[in-house]
């Protein structure tokens, strides 16, 4: 007679990558949110993670955007056209390329940024203990990097 899986549905389910990251990715993003809130721009953390690479990165291409935040090229499009509107960010065009380059506005925002990413980590690595909670980043980094090559 041929052995019974004893796992329940919900077993199952705290053992699917995807269930399980998607249930992490929400309660981190919900903690960003908290962090990012302080700052009071009405920015989600996604338009944050663009403005430190484009203040890091002066003149990055939508394209580099896109391979750097692991987002589709609408997405930035889109993401970098708010930011415009905003007067975040602006936009050279040199030669057949769109440039996306920082404002001061954006450049003033860069202390208050990293600020709230250091609270956040904060929080997350009190919850979890540093060494578990940097493992665990590092980890989710290196998956991430294998999943999308």
């Amino acid at each position: 007679m041929a052995k019974r899986d004893k796992h329940t549905a919900e077993d199952f389910l705290h053992l699917c990558p995807y269930f399980t990251s998607a249930s992490f990715a929400r309660a981190i993003l919900q903690m960003a949110e908290k962090e990012f809130e302080l700052m009071n721009t009405g920015l989600s953390p996604a338009h944050i993670h663009l403005l430190i690479l484009v203040n890091d990165n002066k003149g990055i291409s939508p394209s580099e955007l896109a391979q750097k935040l692991n987002l589709a090229p609408s997405t930035i499009t889109r993401m970098v056209d708010k930011l415009v509107v905003k007067g975040i960010l602006e936009r050279k065009t040199e030669g057949k390329n769109s440039l996306t380059y920082p404002t001061d506005k954006c450049l003033h925002m860069q202390k208050d940024i990293l600020e709230a990413f250091k609270r956040l980590y904060k929080r997350f690595t009190d919850l979890l203990g540093k060494k578990d909670g940097y493992k665990l980043v590092k980890m989710i980094d290196q998956a991430t990097a294998k999943l999308t090559e």
